[in-house]
């Protein structure tokens, strides 16, 4: 099954080496581009020349025009641009863990430090380990949280008990 897969792939790089459309042969050769004719205002009959030897043509095939390299230029380098940008967000600056996160190296002074948790009691006969650990992780995320558990409000129920009705009193005509 490799070798069909190599077999497929050679057979798309043939394909792709025959593309003779500007904007993909642009983007392959951008950096080259760049240092040639530069990200300003471009020369274009010279750089046409070379694209013509090059056999270089326009979506459809027809030969290019100034104003179809020019174009084609220009979204070739918004879309380089978008890209590496794209690229360099999602890689993590130098000291982050992932992008916005960082590490503190140590807690600063004014940070108490809280002792580890005491070991837990041997386990349950019959329960798994893993909940052993995880039940002794818990224990100990609480504990460096300090936090203490609290109690959660009663649900209402779905079934609604009916209020009885409080019997109307009639006023005593005396005064």
């Amino acid at each position: 099954m490799p070798r069909h897969d190599k077999g497929i792939a050679a057979v798309f790089a043939r394909a792709r080496a025959g593309d003779r459309r500007l904007s993909p042969w642009m983007t392959r050769h951008h950096d080259e581009l760049v240092r040639e004719i530069g990200t300003g205002r471009v020369e274009w009959a010279a750089a046409l020349c070379a694209f013509a030897d090059l056999g270089l043509t326009d979506e459809h095939g027809r030969p290019l025009t100034r104003d179809t390299a020019s174009r084609t230029w220009r979204r070739v380098r918004e879309a380089v641009a978008a890209g590496r940008q794209a690229e360099a967000t999602a890689r993590p600056s130098p000291g982050e863990l992932v992008p916005g996160v960082r590490l503190i190296a140590s807690a600063p002074a004014s940070m108490p430090v809280r002792p580890p948790p005491a070991p837990a009691a041997a386990p349950i006969a019959g329960t798994p380990a893993g909940a052993v650990e995880a039940t002794e992780h818990i224990a100990a995320v609480l504990a460096g949280m300090s936090a203490s558990r609290v109690p959660l409000p009663s649900q209402p129920s779905r079934h609604p008990q009916p209020v009885p009705m409080r019997p109307v009193h009639e006023k005593d005509p005396t005064p």
